[in-house]
């Protein structure tokens, strides 16, 4: 999720090293000649040819002291021809702007003025003939004759860039020292002030000091420039300026499928209903996990919580797991998603929840390491961001859409128009992201899905991924979980108990275990003892599956009624509080009952192979369309 991160990167993460580029100035292209006379550059120091003694030495004389001395030739470096012989600092136009004509035109001219210079005689009399072949006044031939002497070159004959160099002003010192006042303390005053709020009072001033007024256009680019100077702007927007432009840091490359991973949330830009009342809940949050070498989406998380390692844990063993089993769930088996197994390095932003030492610890278990962006570079994510913006676009063409692209912004009243369930917005996701895969990729040049099946081929043989070795064990290491003393009574967490008769070894020892909880279901718990994790149901509870939302709500009515807790009648508060909430949501328009209506729905025990799905979208497309087949 885009959220401003002040936290140091850890000693881990990627640092990755800007390189200084080199200023190459800009001038016409010429040919230097090792002539007595021309002038060179020996150690930065002007020197003059004197004679050449040799083919690979010259005899020199430095400008400054009148030094003689000998000198290599590899070690001089030629002078930097002037852009303009007479108007100095004139922009050099790009040789492939000019026409062919121009081009054929500066080709003969240097035919003739070489061939005038090839005769010793400049004299005006030896002069006339060939300006008037080109054209050209005297005093433009010698121009052009002076230039072609600096530069050796055709470019000496092209037509330079019209108008004043760059830089230079015509406009009157102290007028151009009174429009900088005046820019500058406006710019202090209000960032956003206009040319039409300056030019009047520069109008005035100037005449005042019975000097020429600036036009309109001159003050509006002086004014331009100044706004690209940050240092004559409030601190807060100078910052804000400078972080924009700044270069973009590189990034970690990627070797191969699953070598480097991106993972980030974002609120989804659509309402959704609750699927009892279909009122309007609000927007739920999605998270999402991409391959950086393949672009293939490896795994997604929807759900109306905040983010929180434990959903990082979720969409981690969505990601790593295969997705068969869970597509027919949705109801779209023939879906296209064949990306599975555990990767090398996963690469986020620094969010607290991805910080967690649980969810670090238990991703180097298996050989995963977590990187972070550097702070205050959030572009350096920026594959997983705009394939979360991807989606967004096709999310805001759902009913309920919280953005629209033709107004840009939020329409109002959006919530009045939402449809879909969290279900059945999965669906709709999970389906978009099965037509990505098999959509030609801008920066690939092919499909994901056919970039995913050639990275995993080497020497013509298909490589297997890396997978778990026992799929529960990898879903319970990403569980949150607390230390318990293990008693007589079992073990206690969220304020119930739950016992089992295998923990009988370890309750004379009275140790502390590590008992992890799914927060979708604490009708059970893992007790880690051993070699293994023992799953211990509540007591009495009467296995009814519930949420760790569900029992708070349990709770905090229970404290506000004045009423003790009976851990043994959890399954009837439960039913009665289900009961409770269904009708409250029912009577109420407020937001906060029907999204609790909601969260209840979204929190569910895991279902079967069997389990029916209810309110799926219909939509018409065929199974081939979802299969994992791209069209050539």
């Amino acid at each position: 999720m885009n959220r401003k991160q002040n936290k140091p990167a850890p000693a881990g993460s990627p640092k990755p090293v800007l390189r200084p580029g080199r200023v190459i100035r800009k001038s016409a292209a010429g040919v230097a000649r090792l002539e007595p006379g021309s002038t060179w550059l020996l150690d930065e120091a002007p020197v003059t040819i004197q004679h050449q003694l040799s083919a690979s030495q010259v005899l020199v004389r430095t400008i400054a002291a009148g030094k003689i001395s000998r000198a290599a030739i590899s070690s001089l470096r030629p002078v930097a021809p002037q852009t303009r012989t007479t108007d100095e600092g004139a922009a050099v136009k790009p040789i492939e702007s000019h026409s062919p004509r121009q081009w054929q035109r500066a080709l003969d001219k240097e035919a003739k003025v070489r061939a005038l210079l090839a005769g010793g005689d400049l004299s005006p009399k030896a002069r006339a003939p060939v300006a008037e072949a080109l054209s050209m006044s005297d005093r433009q031939l010698r121009r052009a004759i002076r230039r072609f002497r600096e530069i050796d070159s055709p470019a000496a004959f092209l037509p330079l860039k019209p108008g004043a160099a760059q830089g230079t002003s015509r406009v009157n010192p102290r007028v151009e020292l009174l429009i900088r006042d005046e820019i500058t303390r406006a710019l202090r005053d209000s960032p956003d002030v206009s040319v039409d709020d300056l030019y009047p009072v520069l109008r005035d001033s100037a005449k005042a000091l019975r000097l020429r007024p600036p036009g309109r256009s001159t003050v509006a680019r002086r004014l331009q420039q100044a706004r690209a100077n940050t240092d004559l702007l409030p601190a807060k927007i100078a910052e804000e300026l400078r972080y924009k432009q700044r270069p973009v840091r590189g990034a970690i490359e990627a070797e191969g499928p699953l070598s480097v991973v991106e993972i980030d949330h974002t609120i989804a830009d659509v309402h959704i209903v609750e699927p009892n009342s279909r009122r309007p809940i609000g927007r739920p949050v999605l998270t999402l996990m991409i391959d950086r070498a393949t672009r293939v989406i490896l795994g997604m998380v929807l759900t109306l919580e905040a983010p929180s390692r434990y959903t990082v844990g979720l969409c981690i063993y969505h990601a790593v797991m295969p997705k068969d089993e869970w597509l027919r769930r949705l109801g779209i088996p023939d879906a296209c998603w064949p990306a599975l197994g555990l990767m090398r390095r996963i690469f986020t932003d620094n969010a607290q929840e991805f910080h967690a030492m649980s969810l670090q610890r238990a991703c180097q278990v298996y050989g995963i390491e977590m990187s972070f962006r550097p702070p205050g570079h959030p572009a350096a994510g920026g594959i997983i961001e705009r394939a979360i913006g991807t989606f967004m676009t096709k999310i805001r063409l759902l009913p309920g859409s919280s953005y629209s692209k033709l107004l840009g912004a939020a329409p109002k009243n959006a919530d009045r128009d939402a449809r879909l369930t969290l279900a059945e917005l999965e669906v709709y996701i999970a389906r978009e992201i099965s037509r990505y895969h098999k959509t030609p990729h801008s920066t690939l040049g092919m499909p994901p899905l056919t970039a995913w099946e050639q990275m995993v081929v080497i020497n013509g043989e298909p490589v297997a991924p890396r997978l778990p070795a026992d799929a529960e064990q990898f879903r319970l290491s990403f569980l949150p979980g607390e230390w318990r003393t293990i008693t007589r009574e079992g073990v206690e967490l969220h304020g119930l108990r739950y016992q089992s008769d295998q923990l009988r070894p370890w309750v004379r020892q009275r140790q502390k275990a590590m008992v992890r909880f799914d927060p979708t279901n604490l009708s059970e718990v893992y007790v880690e003892v051993g070699d293994g994790h023992i799953a211990t149901p509540l007591v009495r509870g009467g296995g009814m599956p519930f949420s760790l939302w569900e029992w708070r709500e349990v709770r905090r009515q229970q404290i506000d009624s004045g009423r003790m807790r009976d851990e043994h009648a959890v399954a009837a508060e439960l039913r009665a509080n289900r009961q409770l909430i269904v009708d409250k949501a029912a009577r109420s328009n407020r937001l906060r009952d029907v999204r609790r209506q909601a969260r209840q729905d979204s929190w569910p025990s895991e279902p079967g192979p069997d389990a029916p799905q209810a309110n799926m979208i219909s939509a018409p497309l065929t199974d081939g369309e979802l299969s994992c087949r791209v069209g050539r």
